[in-house]
């Protein structure tokens, strides 16, 4: 009679011991199950969002940033290169010694300023079209392209397809003809983010 009861109690302790092992591997297979679902949830969300407010200020920093064109480079240099022509057309007595130098100098500092003038009129010509009023835009970094979202329009940029990220002091220039996003340094959480951002981009265009 003894011995029955110990064979009882002892298979009852085997069943508690085994439904305490399954109940741990069911609970840790839970686990793993959630923490995949949660990877899974993850990866379909962007790596980080910017939102930011686009102003004129920020499309003149953007056009004064751009080289100048071939042509315009060529009419640029013609122009200082006119002083010598008015130099030329003064009075023989007004350029002997020194005097050469100074008016020479005068003039081509006079067509400089001239030039610097009509370009910076330019700039904010071209700056009013592109941003004609604050506009506030949405910019989402994925793995392999952005999403960005202004004055009720969507654009998906893949970064293969991206020209160009040029970092400057204030801003990022991300080209993507026939269209540029302006990101304001200021956008971003940490100060090396719009570096690391650039350096991904690129990334992308010399792995082709």
């Amino acid at each position: 009679m003894r011995a029955s009861l110990g064979i009882s109690a002892s298979k009852d302790v085997n069943r508690q011991l085994n439904s305490c092992l399954w109940t741990l591997l069911g609970s840790r297979r839970s686990d793993e199950r959630m923490a995949a679902g949660a990877v899974k949830i993850s990866a379909v969300h962007a790596i980080r969002t910017l939102r930011y407010t686009l102003t004129r200020a920020d499309a003149i920093a953007y056009e004064s940033s751009r080289p100048l064109l071939s042509w315009r480079k060529w009419a640029f240099l013609l122009w200082l290169s006119s002083a010598g022509m008015v130099l030329a057309a003064l009075p023989e007595d007004w350029i002997v010694g020194w005097r050469f130098w100074v008016l020479g100098a005068l003039l081509v500092g006079v067509n400089y300023l001239v030039a610097m003038m009509v370009m910076t009129l330019a700039y904010y010509r071209r700056a009013a079209r592109r941003v004609p009023q604050p506009v506030a835009v949405e910019m989402e970094e994925w793995d392999n392209h952005l999403v960005v979202r202004s004055d009720g329009s969507i654009r998906r940029l893949a970064y293969e397809n991206i020209a160009a990220a040029v970092l400057t002091t204030g801003h990022l220039f991300i080209h993507a003809p026939p269209d540029v996003v302006i990101v304001p340094n200021g956008a971003f959480a940490q100060p090396g983010d719009p570096n690391d951002l650039a350096e991904k981009i690129m990334a992308f265009g010399r792995e082709e």
